[in-house]
């Protein structure tokens, strides 16, 4: 059983103007546990490649939206949802995904990966304007 002390990682100054920070808490060959620091910032429309991820969000609160493949990398919303603190979640490896903090404000979240994500293997996604 993992306990966790937000207020060290708070105490890590890890919070970076505009962009989220990723912290490394555990790891083994087969996953890897992370804590984001999230400051008025959003990820860019992904997937995890092959990696399955549990989240759950510690302090301030994020927004997810869903999206699905329309060709290629282009991709539309299909549903948004806000996630409060206490807020758990999953994400499938064929799940494509954006989380974003409150315009202003900063988040706290836990992710876990399974397989570890391995970040050059991941897509980016481009909503379709048409």
């Amino acid at each position: 059983m993992l306990k966790l002390d937000i207020s060290h990682l708070k105490a890590c100054d890890c919070f970076a103007e505009c962009c989220y920070q990723r912290c490394e808490i555990a790891s083994t060959d087969d996953w890897v546990l992370l804590a984001l620091l999230w400051d008025d910032c959003a990820t860019e429309i992904h997937d995890h490649d092959e990696s399955e991820c549990g989240f759950a969000v510690l302090e301030g609160i994020l927004e997810e939206t869903r999206y699905a493949i329309i060709k290629g990398v282009r991709v539309r919303e299909i549903a948004k949802r806000r996630l409060l603190p206490g807020t758990a979640g999953t994400s499938n490896h064929k799940a494509i995904h954006r989380l974003a903090t409150l315009p202003g404000q900063r988040a706290m979240s836990l992710h876990a990966y399974c397989p570890a994500l391995d970040l050059d293997s991941m897509t980016v996604y481009q909503t379709d304007i048409s």
